[in-house]
């Protein structure tokens, strides 16, 4: 370099190619850990907007060999070429670990034409926007980048992660496949179940392995390590289980879930403490963290801990409460035939009160006919196909009782819609079916062909990797490619913003359940 600078000091400056046209601003630069201060720097060139995608990224640049001038403008050694198809951030990492940087050296020392595809190996390279016709399109943040950061944004994405390393050690690989172009998006390493192998065992290999200085006994939900710690040795384990370089992956993915049970976001640690439940023993402390998730502001967390909790039947006493179906009084108008169904856990939320404010906001704006008198329908709440299905006899009984022919339209949430689906096998009929995060239990072509017969249309607003949904593992929907089925995809990782007034108006939700129900055949139901 023609002077000596401070990295802080190329902040700003902008960057030319060998060919002398301008690339970007640098926004960061990085000295790779290990290195010594000034040396293998790495610049973040300033956002920029990828041709045909919303993504926002940050392409990454080596500054050896390059040249200050005056006008505070570098000169890189590089073409323009090989910059932009250099590996991308969505986020800006807060540190840059060496390995990564040893993989930008190798971008950039050989010919653009010949690069690694470093979107595949190296994982840098951010997930592909969603073409949805959706208003906004939150991302997600991708791969070891959510190990690096202590954001709540990145706590949700190491959740999101540690319930996908869940699954896989759990053995349910068929249904990570339903889910694979999430998982893509998210970078997900992919690993073998546990199998028989001991918990101990495993996470003690991969400790021993990678050289972190704590022993397995030592992780518990009161384990301290500094943040700085912690994220070294999240990305430790995370590039573990992404490449078993150590073939110690599924140890690793193990103890980034005992690490988990004392993080600062409790979507993290109870997202740990769920997943661990699966693969071993039941234990006071993982009960006592998921018991205070229940008590979450957060509807996913709460739905989270208490589906944890209720695979045990001990713990049936305590999860009662939030069983109550207690609803309020509506107006004494005459009955009307579009109902709303509630999920699991009815207490959780009242979105399906009659004078609650979405139910208020549907009646307003796309279902006047919304039950709004007294006698509307509930059902217990219940965890588990047996409950589901005595609140879908209950529903069709309600509608003979009420002489509803057949309701026009059915808003259910989550396992809601398993409840509205078995009533229709039972003969109830439904016009437009609109399912808000669907939570599908598995159906036969036999009794989806039945369903669909006495169901005119289904709109499903749907957010990506849904994770209390994954953490049940279930699906979003069942299998179909009949052409009345709409999905609509929103954002990720949430299981109740769909039962917010103030989203369906952002998203002009009422406006696409109208213009659904025109499309419903005008002779339903067909014969």
């Amino acid at each position: 370099m023609t002077r000596e600078i401070s990295p802080e000091d190329y902040i700003g400056m902008k960057i030319v190619s060998a060919g002398g046209q301008y690339v970007g601003e640098i926004g960061s630069v990085f000295t790779p850990a290990g290195e010594e201060q000034g040396e293998g720097l790495i610049a973040a060139i300033s956002p920029h907007r990828q041709l045909g995608e919303k993504l926002t990224l940050w392409r990454t640049v080596p500054l050896e060999g390059a040249r200050i001038h005056t006008g505070g403008e570098v000169t890189i050694p590089y073409r323009v070429e090989q910059v932009h198809t250099s590996p991308a951030f969505s986020y800006t990492p807060e540190t840059l670990d060496v390995s990564i940087s040893r993989k930008i050296l190798a971008h950039y020392g050989r010919d653009p034409n010949e690069a690694p595809d470093l979107a595949e190996n190296s994982l840098i390279s951010p997930p592909r926007a969603l073409k949805h016709d959706s208003l906004e399109e939150e991302q997600c943040i991708p791969g070891f980048m959510a190990w690096q950061m202590s954001t709540e944004e990145a706590g949700w994405a190491q959740a999101a992660q540690l319930v996908g390393l869940g699954m896989q050690l759990s053995g349910h690989h068929a249904l990570l496949k339903e889910w694979e172009d999430d998982a893509k998006a998210l970078l997900l390493p992919r690993l073998d179940a546990l199998g028989e192998i001991r918990i101990e065992d495993a996470a003690g290999k991969a400790i021993a392995e990678l050289g972190l200085p704590f022993d397995v006994d030592g992780l518990n939900p009161s384990t301290e390590l500094n943040p700085e710690e912690r994220a070294t040795h999240q990305q430790t384990l995370w590039w573990e289980c992404q490449f078993n370089n150590h073939g110690a992956a599924r140890g690793a993915a193990l103890v980034l879930l005992l690490l988990g049970l004392s993080a600062h976001h409790e979507v993290v640690r109870v997202t740990s403490a769920s997943e661990l439940l699966r693969l071993t023993e039941k234990s006071l402390a993982l009960v006592d963290l998921l018991r205070r998730g229940c008590m979450s502001d957060s509807h996913t967390v709460r739905e989270i801990s208490v589906n944890a909790l209720a695979r045990f039947e001990e713990e049936h006493e305590f999860l009662s409460e939030f069983q109550n179906t207690e609803h309020q009084s509506g107006s004494e108008d005459p009955s009307h035939s579009s109902i709303t169904i509630h999920g699991t856990w009815a207490a959780f939320n009242s979105w399906w009160q009659p004078n609650s404010e979405l139910s208020t906001h549907i009646r307003a704006s796309c279902s006047p006919d919304l039950w709004n008198a007294p006698n509307s329908f509930t059902w217990a709440g219940g965890y588990n196909n047996d409950a589901r299905q005595r609140a879908a006899s209950r529903l069709r009984t309600w509608t003979a009782n009420n002489g509803i022919r057949e309701l026009k339209c059915v808003y259910a949430h989550s396992h809601g819609a398993n409840v509205a689906l078995e009533s229709a096998l039972e003969g109830v009929q439904i016009r437009l079916l609109v399912l808000l995060h669907p939570a599908i239990v598995r159906r036969s072509v036999i009794e989806t062909d039945r369903i669909l017969r006495r169901v005119g249309r289904i709109l499903a607003f749907c957010t990506r990797w849904d994770i209390a949904i994954l953490a049940d593992r279930a699906i979003r929907l069942f299998p179909s490619l009949d052409t009345r089925i709409e999905v609509v995809y929103r954002g990720w990782f949430d299981h109740g913003r769909y039962t917010s007034r103030d989203v369906w108006e952002r998203l002009k939700i009422a406006d696409k359940v109208g213009a659904e129900m025109q499309m419903v055949d005008p002779n339903f139901p067909v014969p």
